[in-house]
């Protein structure tokens, strides 16, 4: 979830709810491991220390990340004026050509319904650090496709927004999708919703 002042000026704050996909190794590492291998083919192979160090190194990293999104978020929570949502959802059933963002490929739908249980959790942060009730005037899903939840899920996730955040009447309310995997149901809980805009991309191959 990112959250920014309605200002365009403003500084952009957001908060990653994010899993370290990173081997996590215990300190059971022998002397012997201290040093990087290389096999018959003269290609280094990373021994478990080295793996360790990584590790370590990408959670220091994304550590680092979450700290300084904190502080944007608090710097946030002290201006007054609207603020505008982005929910990203990643997950998409094929990546397409053009595509340059961050995805998640996969045909195993049920990924989706524990990315949630992560995405609740990051509302719930967000809307303590910025106060809850806090008057929203701009909405956006993007990814990934959207669509790609079900409209139950779809349902759940905009309710969780709802109830901790103050959507303007006026409010824009905006979601990117994909035709491909977008039911008429998804449009029946879009309309529903409040969705006030629908964007779709369109590939050229000439």
């Amino acid at each position: 979830l990112g959250a920014a002042d309605s200002d365009p000026v403003a500084t952009h704050g957001d908060i990653g709810a994010s899993l370290n996909m990173a081997s996590l190794l215990g300190s059971d590492v022998s002397p012997s491991d201290s040093f990087r291998a290389v096999n018959a083919f003269g290609q280094a192979v990373v021994t478990p220390l080295d793996a360790a160090r990584e590790a370590n190194s990408a959670r220091q990293a994304e550590a680092d990340v979450v700290s300084r999104r904190m502080a944007r978020l608090a710097r946030a929570a002290r201006r007054e004026g609207p603020l505008s949502l982005y929910v990203h959802l990643p997950f998409c059933e094929e990546r397409c050509l053009f595509c340059g963002c961050n995805v998640v490929v996969t045909k195993k739908r049920e990924v989706a319904e524990r990315y949630l249980g992560f995405l609740f959790r990051e509302i719930d942060t967000v809307a303590r650090l910025l106060g809850r009730g806090r008057r929203v005037t701009q909405l956006h899903w993007g990814g990934g496709t959207p669509t790609y939840l079900s409209p139950e899920q779809m349902r759940r996730l905009f309710g969780a927004l709802r109830d901790r955040f103050a959507l303007d009447k006026d409010a824009e309310i905006a979601i990117e999708v994909d035709p491909r995997v977008t039911a008429p149901e998804h449009l029946e809980t879009l309309a529903a919703l409040g969705f006030n805009r629908l964007s779709a991309g369109v590939q050229d191959f000439c």
